[in-house]
């Protein structure tokens, strides 16, 4: 697992992570009308927009690729991250599970 620790509160952010031999794009969004934070991503000629950040879940469970996204509280409560700090405070952080941690979840290797 690792932890993206580098989520500041600007309401869009492009960060990227280095991912085996490659590179995963992750783009986050704050959306104040319905105070919500969004996560794109992009990974070689694949991509994902928009999907909404909850609590608790893998964010791309649908999508089979080596790599998947949780957002976790590190505070007590499940309400979900709906202010604009809500990373950069400490509250909440978002993970990437590598796939030896999607191995163990699903049961079977992805492949690379």
């Amino acid at each position: 697992m690792i932890r993206i620790d580098n989520i500041t509160d600007e309401a869009s952010q492009t960060l990227p992570i280095v991912f085996v031999r490659d590179e995963i794009t992750i783009t986050l969004k704050y959306a104040d009308i319905v105070r919500t934070w969004l996560l794109s991503v992009r990974y070689r000629n694949w991509r994902a927009d928009n999907v909404r950040m909850a609590l608790g879940t893998r964010l791309l469970k649908l999508e089979n690729r080596p790599f998947d996204f949780v957002v976790i509280s590190e505070i007590t409560g499940d309400l979900e991250p709906d202010t604009i700090d809500a990373f950069s405070s400490g509250n909440y952080s978002l993970i990437m599970l590598e796939p030896a941690d999607l191995k163990t979840i699903r049961g079977f290797e992805v492949q690379i």
